[in-house]
């Protein structure tokens, strides 16, 4: 016979099932959202009263009246002292440009490298409007633009690109 000499055998899943319905039961009972019946069959008295008994609250003959809390803040005089500049994104710093190959159009590419065609995300017509977002120079000389195009980001060398 497999198993334990009285024929259980649960096993740990079993067991991992059980410690979590009762860890359950137990996180609902202390945050009070336990229901009052159970498969219509197990009932337990509640901590809250039901709706068909109301609960009353009669103050304790030591209390006093509580003072309604004020909803009106105090006023603050304003007087500016200093007017600060809102924040305003500059669109001088924004460098553009348009898509300018000889062959008709420039490939976007996922990273600034034109050794392998697998990184090609999108070929671009000559003509279409990019936003510069950075330049980078890389090991062998070559100049690239991170560009945007549309909602697109990627890369393209320097010399498919007129800059505005």
């Amino acid at each position: 016979m497999n198993g334990s000499p009285n024929g259980w055998n649960f096993g740990w899943p079993v067991a991992v099932a059980i410690f979590a319905v009762v860890g359950g039961i137990l996180a609902l009972a202390s945050m009070d959202k336990l229901p009052t019946e159970l498969f219509g069959v197990i009932r337990w008295p509640t901590s809250s009263p039901s709706p068909s008994q109301p609960s009353t609250l009669s103050p304790s003959p030591t209390s006093s009246p509580v003072k309604e809390p004020s909803i009106n803040p105090p006023s603050i005089p304003l007087t500016p002292t200093e007017t600060i500049p809102s924040p305003t994104p500059s669109l001088t710093d924004e460098k553009t440009g348009v898509v300018a190959d000889a062959d008709g159009s420039a490939n976007l590419r996922a990273f600034p490298s034109t050794v392998s065609d697998s990184n090609i995300l999108t070929t671009v017509p000559n003509g279409t409007s990019v936003t510069i977002l950075e330049e980078l120079k890389d090991d062998s000389g070559q100049i690239w633009y991170k560009i945007q195009v549309g909602r697109q980001i990627g890369w393209m060398a320097k010399g498919r690109i007129k800059v505005n």
